[in-house]
C-alpha cells in the first residue's frame, strides 16, 4: 500500500515546500488538503491518514485484517501501521520534503524469515537481561 500510494504524497509534498500549509488550530489548510489529496479505499480494513505534529508532515498508512480462533486467540483484528515522513515543518510552513525511497519499505516477508528475526530478538533480549543482573551491584541495572 505504501509503495502504490507515498510516492504521490512525497511528490505533492514537494510543491508544498516554503508554503504555509497548517492553519492555527493544527489541520491541514484548504489548498495543502487539495495537493496531498489521500486516497479513498472501498475496503474498510485499508487506511491513510496524516498525523497531527507541528514539526513533521507524516502520514499512517493502516491495515487490519480479522482473524478467527487461531494459536488459542480468541477472534480479533490484527493491525499494521507504518509512519511515512513527507518532511520537517515549523511554524505551520514546510521546510523541506524527503525523497521516496522504496527500499526502506520491505514487503516481502517471508514466515521463516520473521520467525528466525524473533527468535534473533529473544536471543538477544536474554543476552542484555543477564548483562544487565550483572551489572546491578554496581548500580548500572536499573
Amino acid at each position: 500500500m505504501i509503495k502504490e500510494h507515498a510516492p504521490a504524497l512525497f511528490e505533492a509534498a514537494r510543491a508544498l515546500v516554503g508554503r504555509q500549509i497548517l492553519k492555527a488550530d493544527g489541520s491541514l489548510r484548504k489548498d495543502a488538503l487539495v495537493v496531498l489529496e489521500l486516497p479513498t479505499f472501498d475496503e474498510h480494513n485499508l487506511s491513510i491518514y496524516r498525523n497531527s505534529s507541528n514539526y513533521s508532515l507524516s502520514f499512517t498508512f493502516k491495515v487490519s485484517e480479522w482473524t478467527e480462533n487461531t494459536g488459542g486467540m480468541s477472534d480479533h483484528t490484527e493491525y499494521a501501521e507504518r509512519t511515512v515522513y513527507l518532511g520537517d515543518m515549523s511554524n505551520g510552513v514546510l521546510n523541506d520534503s524527503k525523497e521516496f525511497d522504496p527500499t526502506d519499505y520491505k514487503s516481502d516477508y517471508t514466515i521463516e524469515g520473521i520467525q528466525m528475526a524473533r527468535m534473533a530478538c529473544l536471543k538477544a533480549r536474554k543476552a542484555y537481561e543477564k548483562a544487565r543482573s550483572a551489572c546491578n551491584p554496581f548500580g548500572e541495572g536499573r
